[in-house]
């Protein structure tokens, strides 16, 4: 799974319109960069709109907390590519009659399959339980998985270190999209196996051979 954009409106402290596209300058030329900030800056709500556009949760809080102060609408929306096909998956939602005092109004999420990153796209999910079933389809992660992996949001990266072996295993499977960590697992269970056989073999050599008494030594020594 690759990140290709971010699109976020009115989510926390992240207010209006905001788009992080890691296809164009300056970031598709980086290899590695940082997210800085104050406190309060939106660090966080960046990674918060990853997992609420795509599984409709967020690792610090509920989600209908999100939205921004005075806002009478918010969304997340992220492109996504997997196994060479790209997605854009998006939660979005506002107040009654567009207006920050009106009551929450339920969310909506849909998931498209695209062209090309800038394309519209078509449809192939549009209710809050499909969309996240066929993200976790078509990525192989689910939310837990994803937090895990992924994101390792803020305080949970010791999650991953703290992960089963084979459970980490299995994640490292997910991020790389091979199956090298499984091949040497068995490779390696393999070659345990056969070293053991081969000390079982010599163990009963050892059994049947016959040791020379002191006796028979001196004999040996003297010719």
């Amino acid at each position: 799974m690759k990140i290709l954009k971010i699109h976020i409106k009115n989510l926390n402290s992240l207010k209006l319109e905001k788009v992080i596209d890691f296809t164009a300058p300056p970031l598709n030329r980086t290899g590695l960069f940082a997210i800085t900030g104050d406190t309060g800056a939106g660090k966080t709500t960046i990674l918060d709109a990853l997992t609420l556009a795509l599984y409709k949760k967020t690792p610090r809080g509920r989600e209908d907390e999100i939205m921004s102060y005075g806002a009478a609408d918010c969304f997340a929306e992220v492109t996504f590519e997997a196994g060479g096909q790209v997605y854009r998956s998006k939660y979005a939602r506002r107040r009654a009659r567009n207006t920050p005092g009106g009551n929450l109004q339920p969310p909506t999420m849909e998931l498209a399959h695209l062209s090309d990153p800038e394309s519209e796209g078509k449809i192939i999910a549009s209710t809050l339980t499909r969309v996240p079933r066929q993200v976790t389809e078509i990525t192989g992660l689910d939310y837990d998985r994803f937090c895990r992996s992924v994101l390792l949001a803020q305080g949970d990266f010791a999650a991953f270190l703290n992960a089963a072996p084979r459970q980490r295993g299995e994640l490292l499977e997910q991020i790389t999209g091979t199956q090298i960590y499984g091949d040497l697992s068995r490779a390696a269970h393999i070659q345990a196996r056969e070293e053991k056989e081969k000390l079982k073999a010599l163990e009963q050599k050892l059994e049947i051979s016959h040791t020379l008494d002191p006796e028979e030594i001196a004999d040996l020594e003297a010719r």
